[in-house]
């Protein structure tokens, strides 16, 4: 009989440990959760104007400048900063203060970004934003070929 209720003990203590791993487990990770919004809902992205080539038939452009305008809607915006493929001075395209509700123009210069039209005859450019408010995202514009100077 003793044999039987020292099992059963450390069943209890082992249900117990367990559980109190599951429990620190659980704590541990809201602790980790990320609870700032992400760069594309705090910020308003839009296209203003952007020089680049073109090529077969106006159907590609080799973008070489970005012009964007940036707000900050989600609340007061600090050390901004863009990032895109073919980027000439990753150090300088960011934004010290963007006070909330404020567009702030950005002429983001590149090496080369080559885009090429999608379905909607528009040419689509991602790039990465993130800042101390925010969570770092990937956002897509899409210019239109209008709105692109030719070289």
């Amino acid at each position: 009989m003793p044999k039987h209720r020292s099992n059963r003990g450390k069943y209890v203590y082992v249900a117990i440990l367990l559980f109190a791993i599951v429990v620190v487990s659980a704590i541990a990770v809201s602790l980790t959760r990320d609870s700032r919004p992400s760069a594309s809902q705090y910020f308003t992205i839009s296209h203003t104007a952007s020089v680049g080539e073109f090529y077969n038939g106006n159907k590609s452009v080799n973008v070489k400048i970005l012009g964007l305008n940036v707000t900050a809607v989600g609340g007061d915006a600090t050390d901004v900063q863009i990032t895109i493929d073919a980027q000439v001075d990753r150090l300088n395209d960011f934004f010290t203060s963007i006070p909330k509700g404020t567009t702030k123009p950005l002429e983001i210069q590149l090496k080369g970004y080559l885009t090429t039209l999608n379905d909607k005859g528009l040419f689509p450019v991602e790039f990465d934003m993130v800042s101390p408010q925010t969570q770092l995202s990937t956002i897509t514009i899409y210019l239109d070929p209008k709105d692109v100077h030719n070289l």
